[in-house]
């Protein structure tokens, strides 16, 4: 069984992105790339039991939302900087 999401692109490019979104996107991606790398070689993950590769399913989409979460507060941040704040 192969690892098809060891090296995948977790966050897509977005059109119209701005030079600090593309920056965190591409740092995230990293990331998330290596940290999987790291948790393959630490399960061996070829040999891993089912348990450990469900496991390791569950703490890729932690990753993932970790990452969405991520871009999200990027966007309120510069929303708020970009709009009055009500008092």
């Amino acid at each position: 069984m192969s690892r098809p999401d060891a090296n995948q692109v977790h966050l897509p490019e977005r059109a119209g992105e701005t030079d600090e979104e593309r920056r965190l996107r591409e740092a995230i991606n990293d990331g998330v790339r290596r940290l999987m790398r790291a948790l393959d070689a630490a399960i061996d993950f070829h040999k891993a039991p089912a348990a450990a590769k469900r496991a390791r399913h569950m703490a890729r989409g932690d990753l993932l939302a970790f990452a969405l979460k991520a871009q999200h507060a990027q966007a309120v941040a510069k929303d708020e900087q970009h709009s009055p704040h009500e008092a």
